[in-house]
């Protein structure tokens, strides 16, 4: 059994026989109750921030440590305890708990700002991939919490892992650990101790869910993870805190933010929070979201009074700070260390305080142009560390799977060239082995777009042109006379630079020419985690649909048949605001796109064939039946496409959009939304790869 004493100050300490501080006598005792119950009797708002720090001793080892104590609080701090429990039990299991400490106790070694010693696999980076179907099933996010926390492991120990509210996370874990550290004066190489108020015992964790050490080096390491358990349902629940609602411009939601060189990020939180349950501890936290390498300036802003605000990642670790700002503040700091680590911006307050912030981030290359791909609660995601505007020929592009939703191989890369003939290859079998090469001729513009083996979509990216790498010997020739094009009836505009500009809910029409039928379309938005498919009916050559892309950006259109072909002619559209009306597309059976027949012929200015006009409205879907109801909400629109690998690999693609479509019949205007399942069937939204939950 441990032996704890309290005291006020750590410049307190009397050495004594058992080698810590001896016992408090019974009149500093009584000051120390007096003053407990004086605190308690306050405000919160009124009450002292602590500045004391509580040590125990634990006899046996003689030695005196600072303590980091943590109780369940529901709705602030219950799974975060579930998840220490966890790990901590399962340390009792492999003897690694120090003798002599009480249930709920154990002993770590603080390793030191930045030193972290992780499992390398058992959270990836931001520990979200892991908790992927906890998060769809609760409607929230969450993120995979390990234990011991990478800055209190010891090189080469194992850890324990367990899904945790987002907000427990960075929002709780960090701010608390990071005020334990501070207030008792924790340095590298400090031992410490963790205590769990009441226990661990009570969770009556089922031997069947301890694994042994073998076995969680093994799936966190080396193999494939076990599924995630159940959420922990506390005893005696209340009601949450609000989570705090962030909206990072270039976030996919819960992803590594490393799309472009420069993101954008903005989001604001009012709720007080309260970890420790007794007002002790209180702050406004606003998540940040995951940070890349690179550069980011904050501006807050806040409508009252804070002591300080700053940025803190998941294990208190401070990027920026501000001391006693007035009504704004400007945060500056730079992120090296590829942890990609979700983080908070924290504003110290005893009142509830409206805390924003605006910020920048300019990202910074990791490697050797290497791709960095985000995989998320959407699906598979990827984006250029390094390459923004231009692609290099014949040069092996490195690909890390890492993120919120981990791919399941072989991967894929489509690459769709501008008014040429886009290209699926193979780009990888197992997760650790995953590269790109460029093998389009110097000069052609590129969208590329990385998928698994199931079907989940990887995102895409700003158009990129290629241009010499250190060789040219991989490039392959366009065909010379393509006998398989698409056309289009946006024709390219001066005022554009020369490209084709579709405003919102225009029509834009694609004619097909050659080829074997049925036709295949997808269609891509720059910068998208999604991608919209579509199949033509047979014997169908020209397909129309209405433009929701969002303003100001790339859209493109690509074809393929039914033998895995690809279309030459890919065309590229620049989007602008515009109309809101659209044209006289009534009863189309596949939400809004129609597709019927054409004569053949024509140029990528001008096609031919009536395209302007939809084609049979009432043909089916090529991929199934469709079904159209009126709703007074916007539901995602999810349907399937094959597309060829070289003649002879077909792979299935699981697509996701979100498209309004909006019908106007002479004086009204009728809204419609399709709801379908993978390739073409019923069923309900988020049953397939790709959906969008």
């Amino acid at each position: 059994m441990s032996t704890s004493t309290s005291i006020s100050t750590s410049s307190s300490v009397r050495p004594s026989s058992t080698g810590c501080s001896s016992m408090s006598t019974r009149s500093e005792l009584v000051e120390l109750e007096r003053r407990g119950r004086e605190i308690l009797s306050l405000e919160p708002r009124q009450r002292p921030f602590p500045s004391d720090c509580m040590r125990l001793c634990n006899i046996a080892a003689k030695q005196e440590y600072p303590v980091w104590e943590i109780g369940e609080n529901p709705g602030e701090t219950d799974q975060l305890v579930y998840s220490m429990c966890k790990g901590i039990m399962q340390r009792v299991k492999d003897g690694k708990i120090q003798p002599g400490l009480d249930d709920g106790e154990d002993v770590l070694e603080y390793n030191g700002k930045g030193v972290r010693e992780t499992t390398s696999a058992l959270c990836r980076p931001g520990g979200v991939g892991f908790c992927r179907e906890v998060s769809l099933a609760a409607g929230a996010p969450f993120e995979c919490d390990e234990y011991p926390p990478a800055v209190l492991n010891p090189r080469g120990g194992a850890q324990t892992r367990w899904c945790v509210p987002k907000y427990q996370n960075s929002g709780t874990q960090g701010p608390m650990l990071s005020n334990f550290l501070k207030k008792c004066g924790v340095k590298g190489k400090d031992k410490m101790m963790v205590k769990i108020k009441g226990g661990c015992k009570r969770f009556n964790f089922a031997r069947s869910e301890l694994e042994s050490e073998a076995e969680r080096f093994d799936f966190g390491e080396f193999g494939l993870a076990p599924a995630p358990n159940p959420v922990h349902t506390p005893t005696n629940p209340t009601s949450a805190p609000i989570v705090p609602k962030t909206l990072p411009r270039e976030s996919l939601g819960g992803h590594v933010l490393q799309r472009r060189a420069t993101i954008q990020l903005d989001a604001s939180n009012g709720t007080l929070r309260n970890p420790n349950g007794d007002s002790s501890l209180l702050y406004v936290a606003v998540e940040i979201d995951e940070l890349a390498d690179g550069h980011y300036e904050f501006n807050v802003q806040f409508d009252g009074t804070i002591e300080s605000v700053t940025v803190l990642n998941k294990y208190g670790e401070d990027y920026a700070s501000a001391s006693s700002p007035s009504g704004s503040a400007s945060l500056s700091f730079d992120i090296t260390d590829g942890s990609n680590l979700p983080a908070a911006l924290i504003a110290w307050t005893s009142r509830a305080v409206t805390v924003s912030y605006a910020g920048t981030g300019t990202l910074k290359a990791s490697g050797d142009a290497a791709l960095r791909p985000m995989l998320g609660m959407r699906g598979l995601g990827c984006a250029f560390a390094s390459i923004q505007t231009t692609i290099p020929t014949c040069k092996d592009l490195p690909i890390t799977i890492a993120g919120e939703k981990n791919g399941v191989p072989p991967y894929y890369m489509v690459a769709l060239a501008v008014d040429g003939t886009p290209t699926t290859t193979l780009i990888g079998t197992t997760d650790d082995e995953v590269s790109y090469q460029v093998r389009h001729p110097v000069g052609t513009r590129l969208l590329l777009s990385v998928t698994d083996s199931e079907g989940n979509p990887g995102g895409t990216f700003a158009p990129m042109t290629v241009v010499a790498g250190d060789s040219t010997s991989c490039v392959n020739a366009p065909p010379a006379s393509p006998t398989f094009t698409v056309h289009t009836n946006i024709t390219r505009s001066n005022a554009s630079g020369g490209l084709r500009e579709v405003s919102t809910c225009d029509f834009v029409a694609l004619v097909v020419t050659g080829g074997t039928g049925p036709y295949n379309i997808m269609a891509i938005a720059a910068n998208s985690p999604a991608v919209t498919n579509d199949t033509m009916a047979r014997g169908n050559n020209v397909y129309t649909y209405v433009n929701r892309a969002l303003p100001g950006g790339f859209l493109v259109a690509a074809v393929s048949d039914s033998t895995g072909q690809w279309a030459t002619g890919t065309p590229l559209f620049t989007t602008k605001g515009g109309n809101t009306g659209g044209g006289d597309n009534t009863n189309n059976g596949n939400g809004g796109n129609s597709n019927g027949s054409g004569t053949g012929g024509g140029d990528s200015n001008n096609p031919p064939g009536n395209s302007n006009t939809p084609g049979n409205s009432n043909n089916s879907n090529g991929n199934g039946t469709t079904s159209a109801e009126k709703k007074d909400t916007n539901m995602p629109l999810v349907i399937g496409l094959t597309a060829g690998l070289g003649g002879a690999l077909v792979l299935a693609l699981g697509v996701t959009l979100f498209i309004y479509l909006r019908k106007k019949m002479r004086v009204r205007e009728l809204e419609d939304e399709v709801i379908l399942g993978f390739s073409g069937t019923k069923g309900p939204v988020g049953t397939k790869p790709g959906a969008v939950y």
